[in-house]
């Protein structure tokens, strides 16, 4: 997908940050970023399930049969592989966008000026009064 002339600026940040890291990028064309930063985001997601629920699931059976399992010491641990994976996703996120920002800024600058142009002609055209030589609208006959 290209940019259209009528993508403003922060299309593709709202792409980045709001849909998905890495799709902002997808839609400048630059697929290398784009598959950088979706990797990036699935590999935390990945790394986070994989370490979270081993413990999690420790800590659980601790509690429901106590006498099986002692790993109610493993729960504060939770908090910190929460945290890491977390905030490692979260930088990926604002990375992305920042990414897609700089893109967007560099991609075409005369597509910018002209998304604004063109922003400005249709506000100069709603303001603009309708020609008086237009015919009158139809009117429906009332004949029984």
């Amino acid at each position: 997908m290209k940019r259209t002339p009528r993508d403003p600026r922060w299309a593709p940040v709202i792409y980045s940050m709001g849909v998905f890291p890495g799709l902002g990028q997808f839609r400048l064309g630059h697929k290398t970023r784009a598959a950088l930063f979706a990797l990036a985001t699935l590999g935390c997601l990945v790394g986070f399930v994989v370490q979270f629920f081993g413990p999690f699931q420790r800590v659980i059976i601790s509690h429901v049969a106590p006498e099986l399992y002692h790993h109610a010491a493993e729960a504060p641990a939770l908090l910190g592989i929460v945290g890491r994976w977390l905030g490692l996703l979260f930088l990926v996120w604002l990375v992305s966008g920042i990414d897609a920002y700089i893109l967007a800024g560099r991609a075409d600058p005369e597509r910018i000026q002209s998304f604004a142009k063109d922003q400005a002609r249709r506000r100069d055209n709603t303001t603009q009064t309708p020609p008086s030589n237009l015919p009158p609208p139809p009117t429906p006959s009332m004949k029984r």
